[in-house]
Parts: C-alpha cells; sequence; structure tokens
C-alpha cells in the first residue's frame, strides 16, 4: 500500500480535495495498484509556518500585495 504526505499551504477543502484525488490516481498508476490501497495524508500549513529564502511566505505576499496596490495606484494616476 503506498502512502504520501502531502503537504499545503493555506488551502480550502476543495483544493484539497483535487490534490488528493489527482495524486491517488497518478500514485496508483504508477505502482500499479488499486485507488483504494493509496493512502494520502494531507497536512495543512499557513504561509507564516513556511519560509523561502529566509523569508516567511507570510510577508512575501504582504510585500507582493503593497506592489500590486502601488502599481495600480500608478495605472490610475497615468490614465488622469
Amino acid at each position: 500500500m503506498p502512502y504520501v504526505h502531502l503537504t499545503m499551504l493555506d488551502r480550502g477543502p476543495e483544493k484539497k480535495r483535487a490534490a488528493v484525488k489527482a495524486v491517488t490516481g497518478a500514485l496508483a498508476a504508477a505502482c500499479e495498484v488499486p485507488p483504494d490501497w493509496v493512502h494520502v495524508i494531507v497536512t495543512e500549513i499557513n504561509s507564516d509556518q513556511c519560509a523561502v529564502g529566509g523569508r516567511l511566505l507570510a510577508d512575501m505576499k504582504k510585500r507582493r500585495a503593497h506592489v500590486r496596490s502601488k502599481r495600480r495606484a500608478g495605472r490610475k494616476e497615468a490614465g488622469r
């Protein structure tokens, strides 16, 4: 019986269901076993529990949101 541990960042139930279905199908095919034999363990983490390049993803998201809002404001000013 294959087991897979899937860690997802800030996803709701619909996204988790879709991921579990896709992973189950792929692993069942690769291992040539029935899908009922595939075990998927899902761990959901928040963006303040994961970092890339020494920066929390939560901080990276805040920075991106700030940059986007500045771009939008610049476009509005240019359009006037």
